[in-house]
């Protein structure tokens, strides 16, 4: 892999490594809370926080990371435009104002599918806008689309393995 040497990008993405490493800690501290033989959780309980784990996984490692890809792609030539307003980014601070869609339409068209791929999109969005509900027993419905939402723990796992990978290559190139 290639070494990052441009200073903006270096900044840029030992500030994306600082933000990761936080959020990693708290979804550390949510897993560890949903699986503590000493936290006596109902069902729906569990269920709840595994939602709401997979929205701290979805919105604080995953987006940091794909933050993170569209701007080593920008910094090698790529240019990233923001449909709202109306214009092409021109700094790291800047793709902050572009939405995740775009981003993950942005890297999708540069080959890199399995990272866009990564996040169940329509879940991350029935639970970002409370369109879910939780039954006594844990299990889930889209409110929207009245389907069950099965396999969250799979699905966490299945982000959290790519943001490691992801972050790994990440980190090597930055050395």
């Amino acid at each position: 892999m290639k070494k990052v040497e441009n200073k903006e990008t270096l900044l840029a993405l030992r500030e994306v490594l600082g933000n990761i490493k936080r959020n990693l800690d708290y979804m550390l501290e949510i897993w560890e809370l949903s699986t503590s033989q000493e936290t006596k959780l109902t069902p729906r309980q569990k269920s709840l926080i595994e939602l709401f784990h997979y929205l701290v996984v979805a919105e604080g490692g995953f987006s940091e990371i794909v933050q993170a890809i569209t701007f080593i792609l920008m910094q090698n030539g790529h240019d990233v435009y923001n449909p709202e307003r109306m214009r092409f980014v021109k700094s790291y601070s800047e793709l902050y104002e572009v939405p995740l869609f775009i981003k993950l339409q942005f890297i999708k068209e540069h080959e890199l599918d399995f990272v866009a791929d990564a996040v169940d999109r329509k879940l991350r969005n029935s639970i970002a806008h409370l369109r879910f509900e939780v039954n006594e027993d844990g299990s889930i419905v889209d409110t929207r689309t009245g389907r069950k939402i099965k396999d969250i723990s799979e699905k966490i796992n299945r982000l959290g393995c790519m943001c490691t990978v992801t972050l790994s290559a990440i980190s090597l190139s930055l050395k």
